[in-house]
């Protein structure tokens, strides 16, 4: 005997109901065609049963009368009570919502009915009457009869179904579970009809149009796992794909999808909400349950796209840009687990480098709350975007430590503006420093804003990446060197088991350099460094940095606050604060006002020209004279271990100053009688050809 499929539940033909009467309310029931397209059940349908046509339907009561239907199967070929739903009840209706009835069951063995219950619907089946887009289908209703109070095996052979009314309604009985009904008898039209909750809406609620009463056998298949619904938030319908759900959905729908596994490549080209089983759990919570799991990928297609709340794993991209001229904007990645990512060279969430991003870059997108483990592969990402004006990259948590795997990297930004890069947490796993060559092999970076010339129209401007945690890596933060960088604060992280900290413009270059300026490096905790905590890289063609700012960091050992790596190619211009370590740190300025402070150690420190402020803190500081426009003061140069550099003893013009001056030795090159320096609280007889180096 054939199957039928409808809503997500299969049975037989004979695995409906056989008979079926009106024992209550027949005036307030009507009949009418149901539209069916399954020419084999139209003889089964509820108002055949009842004595009217094939394939009609009944519309059960009406808003102020209740009517009962009582249905039976043919003797013996009733359902049993067995693990999983039992009986299906299906209503004919608009995709805007189902309508309100009750279910009790007889027990063939006492012969009684039990209470009624009412349940909400399960699943829903647009294509169950007269095609998909007729605006009509059928809602499925599945009872398990121990809901009933049944015991295992025990049976029935008859269901009664009663419409609910508006006084059900104001008696306040839809939550799901066995209900005592009231005569309606007391319904009061102008007290009832109003009371909370009892809205207007639900007018056209009361007459449930029962198409359909089938036995399960004690199992059945699972309703479909994904429901898309309407810009009204109105059930469309259920489908066993995301593709296929996406295709059948317009713009503004949101899919919800049941927990499960859904192997397939999707492609997002509608603008769509999706729902997994643990949305508003973060990625790592501990309350999440089973989860929506995409074996697969996701490619955006559109803007004003959300995926809450999933699983992934794919041995690529989990979630991809489109083309490499696709840019899409108003883009939500929340609360998602990312467990297995095994190919090299890819990346979790990627948009550009083939994938979106360029040239004219897309908006507003937001990564927030996700949990990144399982990165197999070498060269490998946790995430990449690019040429996003309005980013934010929030809460997430990052581990990608697999020790056989090289090239680790995790987060990548590259042309973006207006960026947020906050309370995130990523470890690369690495602990032994002693190898710097073996340490960036193993894992590159945590947090890396390329800047790459790859065809973007933009630069990457006003980033604040604030309250992160950054660790197991070369670099915590590095930029590269082929675009400008305006307005970065790095304020308030924590960096840890680091070869540097922040290193900016790190890559070799290309010929066309730019600029990094507006740069704020202040209050962030430095622990377990290796090497230096900020670190410039002026490798050439270097680099321009101006108006950088590093100060107030808190450095937890005896590594370099600030370092240069090849110091003197660097290009540095306008007012600059460095702020050192107590270990050694290389202090240097450029063309502008520069405030320079060592705050201990053995460091070294040019000003550069320009009139700056220069102090080494204690132990043995080295400083640098300069010759050009403006004057150096040395605010603790002390004879006895300090040093100067740049210049012989016999190079310069050493000369106490008078007056408010009298204290300060002045430095003097013999030649132009430029003030190179003011040494404040030095006596110039203290100073003799060793001092200088």
């Amino acid at each position: 005997m054939a199957l039928f499929t409808i809503a997500g539940f299969t049975f037989e033909e004979n695995d409906l109901v056989a008979e079926a009467s009106i024992v209550e309310g027949a005036s307030a029931t009507q009949l009418f065609l149901s539209g069916l397209p399954f020419p084999d059940l139209l003889d089964n349908t509820v108002g055949a049963l009842v004595g009217g046509t094939n394939g009609q339907a009944i519309a059960l009561g009406n808003l102020f009368n209740r009517s009962t239907l009582e249905l039976t199967w043919e003797a013996g070929a009733g359902p049993v009570n067995q693990t999983g739903d039992d009986i299906v009840v299906y209503e004919n209706g608009f995709a805007n919502g189902p309508e309100y009835y009750a279910v009790a069951v007889r027990s063939a063995t006492t012969g009684l009915f039990t209470p009624y219950r009412y349940e909400t619907f399960d699943s829903y089946d647009e294509r169950a009457i007269s095609g998909p887009d007729d605006g009509t289908g059928l809602f499925a209703t599945a009872f398990d009869l121990s809901d009933f109070g049944l015991a295992p095996e025990d049976a029935i052979d008859a269901i009664r179904i009663q419409n609910l009314t508006a006084m059900d309604i104001a008696s306040g009985l839809f939550e799901q579970g066995l209900i005592n009904l009231p005569n309606t008898n007391a319904f009061n039209v102008l007290v009832d009809l109003f009371r909370e909750p009892f809205t207007l809406d639900k007018l056209d609620k009361f007459d449930p149009d029962i198409t359909l009463v089938a036995s399960l056998n004690g199992s059945s298949l699972s309703p479909q796992p994904l429901q898309l619904f309407d810009t009204s938030n109105r059930l469309v319908g259920g489908f066993d794909s995301i593709q296929s759900a996406v295709d059948a959905a317009s713009d503004g729908y949101i899919l919800i999808a049941a927990a499960g596994t859904y192997s397939e490549d999707v492609v997002l080209d509608k603008e769509l909400t999706l729902i997994g089983a643990n949305f508003g759990l973060a990625g790592n919570d501990s309350a999440r349950g089973p989860e929506s799991i995409v074996d697969g990928s996701f490619t955006l297609g559109d803007n004003n796209i959300s995926i809450l709340g999933f699983e992934f794993t794919n041995d690529s991209a989990a979630i991809q840009g489109g083309g490499r001229g696709d840019n899409f904007s108003n883009i939500a990645i929340a609360f998602n687990d990312f467990v297995g990512l095994t190919n090299s060279s890819q990346t979790f969430i990627t948009n550009g480098f083939g994938t979106g991003g360029a040239p004219s870059g897309g908006a507003n997108w937001a990564i927030t709350e996700n949990y990144f483990d399982g990165i197999s592969g070498n060269d490998a990402s946790i995430m990449r975007i690019d040429n996003v004006d309005g980013l934010l990259i929030a809460d997430n948590i990052g581990f990608h430590d697999d020790a056989s795997a090289s090239g680790r990297r995790g987060i990548q930004v590259d042309n973006v503006q207006n960026v947020e890069i906050l309370r995130n947490a990523i470890d690369l796993g690495v602990a032994d420093f002693s190898s710097d060559a073996a340490v960036f092999d193993a894992a590159l970076y945590n947090l890396q804003l390329s800047l790459d010339d790859d065809g973007s129209d933009r630069s990457t401007a006003t980033v604040v990446i604030a309250d992160n945690t950054f660790s197991g890596a070369y670099d915590g933060i590095v930029t590269l060197d082929d675009r400008d960088l305006t307005g970065l604060d790095i304020v308030n992280n924590t960096f840890a088991d680091l070869f540097y900290g922040v290193r900016l413009a790190a890559g070799p270059g290309e010929l066309s350099q730019s600029t990094q300026a507006d740069i704020e490096i202040s209050y962030n905790i430095f622990d377990g460094i290796e090497a230096a905590a900020v670190a410039f890289d002026h490798r050439e063609p270097a680099e321009a940095f101006a108006d950088i700012v590093v100060k107030n960091n808190d450095f937890r050992g005896e590594f370099a606050g600030i370092d240069h790596i090849n110091p003197e190619a660097r290009r540095i211009s306008g007012t600059n604060l460095f702020e050192g370590s107590d270990g050694s740190d290389e202090l240097l300025g450029g063309s502008g006002d520069d405030s320079l402070f060592g705050f201990g150690g053995s460091d070294f420190i040019n000003g550069g020209t320009g009139n700056n402020i220069l102090a080494g803190g204690a132990d043995v500081d080295i400083f640098a004279l300069v010759e050009g426009a403006g004057v150096t003061t040395v605010l603790d140069f002390d004879a006895a271990v300090d040093q100067l550099t740049n210049a012989t003893f016999f190079d310069v013009i050493l000369a106490q100053g008078t007056g408010d001056e009298a204290s300060t030795t002045f430095v003097l090159d013999d030649t132009t009688f430029d003030v190179m320096a003011r040494l404040l609280s030095t006596n110039a007889i203290d100073i003799t050809p060793a001092t200088f180096v």
